[in-house]
C-alpha cells in the first residue's frame, strides 16, 4: 500500500482546507491519500484515509501550478471507502 500524505494547519475555522498539491495523478502515484487537519495549536481535528479513486473523482486540475487540487471537507468522510483515522492520528500526536 502506498500513501501520499497531505496535512493542513487551520488557524480559523473559515480557512481553506486545500491541501498541498498532488502531482502526477492521472500517473497513480499513491493508492491512499492519508489527509489530516489540525487546529492551530497542531491538535488533531479530522484525520481520513482517502482511497486514489475518490481522489480523482473530487481534485481539480490547475495548470497555472500543474498540479491537482484537493479540498479535505467534512463531507469526504461520507464518501465510500474512506476511513475516519482521526483517532489513531490522534493517538498517535498525544504520544509524541
Amino acid at each position: 500500500m502506498r500513501y501520499q500524505i497531505k496535512a493542513r494547519r487551520l488557524a480559523t475555522a473559515k480557512e481553506s482546507r486545500q491541501l498541498s498539491a498532488i502531482r502526477n495523478l492521472p500517473g497513480d502515484p499513491f493508492d491512499q491519500l492519508a489527509g489530516a487537519l489540525f487546529d492551530r495549536d497542531f491538535g488533531v481535528i479530522r484525520a481520513a484515509l482517502i482511497p486514489i479513486g475518490i481522489v480523482r473523482l473530487r481534485a481539480k486540475r490547475s495548470d497555472h501550478t500543474n498540479s491537482w487540487k484537493f479540498i479535505l471537507t467534512d463531507d469526504v468522510w461520507d464518501e465510500p471507502g474512506v476511513v475516519d483515522a482521526t483517532p489513531q492520528v490522534s493517538r498517535a500526536a498525544l504520544s509524541l
